[in-house]
């Protein structure tokens, strides 16, 4: 049914009108791991990648109707300090996995699309992954009789019968995570991975190499390669701290601190970050501009105007879709307007 909604609006021409009212406006697009079936790796991770292939897909269509642009020339325009460009758009990667590096540039060189990568420096020099790959792993190697576990006194049940059942026990337990924990959040969640990882008898930092396609990091040596192939780099704080969760001083810290190793590494200066997690407020959106960065990225759906808050811009999630009319509905923002209006 969804399929056929989305063939409805673009042959009665709703989805073209929308996209030719908001032709001035900039949508920018998040994604985050990518694989390959040809790179399977030694486990599989419970929540979703792109397939580099749809990735390749979805980026040939847009590349038919959008013009993609680099971040910068994007907050030039935003700014007034360069001309509108009609059906232009950015493209963006958080968190800086090696798979952003080592499959899907090779695909965006070859559709000569530029990219941002943000990357967050102390996560690159100590080897540690993300929290949310670290319990996906563990919780897929826990014994039975170990699997469920209490955050903020709600028991999250692991025994799950099927693949799909412990992805959605996985998610449960994320859900939670984020909504019970606040200022101690990055202690609490790594504490619980401590724990998993304990009871499961295995770790994702000792268990799988440097290079796994899932959960792999860039180094810098990778990161500069990068940036020497027309992508652009920002921060993604330090150590991908929700920066509404923490106090003025650590918000300066994660703000300086990254910006300013990105810059002495790459040789150029770091003038934007995406916050991870997309939070921000009106405290983080100042320290940011104060910081001397030029833009801050959220995940507010929608799309971005010329005179919008530069340091509050929106992005859409990188349609996983193989449709046409998905990719163009998904990326334009259409349907993050058509949900925002409740219909």
């Amino acid at each position: 049914m969804k399929s056929i909604a989305w063939s409805i609006a673009r042959n009665s021409g709703m989805l073209g009108l929308w996209r030719k009212r908001h032709r001035a406006a900039i949508p920018i697009l998040t994604a985050h791991g990518v694989w390959s079936d040809d790179r399977p790796g030694s486990w599989t991770p419970l929540w979703n990648r792109h397939r580099v292939e749809q990735l390749e897909t979805a980026l040939r269509v847009l590349r038919e109707h959008y013009d993609f642009i680099s971040l910068d020339d994007a907050i030039d325009i935003l700014e007034g300090r360069q001309a509108p460009r009609e059906y232009a758009m950015v493209l963006t990667f958080d968190d800086g996995y090696l798979n952003n590096y080592s499959l899907a540039l090779p695909v965006l060189e070859s559709l000569n699309i530029p990219a941002s990568f943000f990357v967050c420096p102390g996560m690159m020099e100590n080897g540690r992954r993300f929290w949310i790959d670290r319990l996906d792993f563990a919780i897929q190697h826990l014994p039975a009789g170990a699997r469920s576990v209490d955050v903020a006194g709600q028991t999250i049940d692991l025994n799950a019968t099927s693949r799909e059942q412990l992805a959605d026990a996985y998610q449960a337990l994320r859900r939670r995570l984020k909504s019970s924990f606040h200022e101690d959040f990055d202690e609490r969640v790594d504490a619980l991975a401590d724990e998993l990882e304990s009871r499961a008898g295995c770790a994702l930092n000792t268990s799988q190499p440097d290079d796994d396609v899932w959960a792999g990091i860039m180094n810098w040596s990778q990161t500069e390669d990068a940036r020497q192939r027309n992508t652009h780099i920002g921060s993604h704080t330090t150590d991908h701290v929700r920066l509404t969760l923490v106090d003025t001083e650590e918000i300066k810290r994660q703000l300086t601190d990254s910006k300013a190793r990105i810059g002495d590494r790459l040789g150029s200066d770091c003038v934007s970050i995406a916050y991870p997690n997309g939070d921000h407020s009106a405290a983080v959106r100042q320290q940011t501009r104060e910081a001397g960065y030029r833009c801050g990225l959220t995940c507010d759906a929608g799309i971005n105007q010329i005179g919008d808050d530069l340091f509050a811009l929106k992005r859409i999630n990188f349609p996983s879709d193989t449709s046409p009319d998905k990719i163009l509905g998904i990326a334009s923002g259409f349907r993050a307007a058509v949900a925002s209006a409740g219909l």
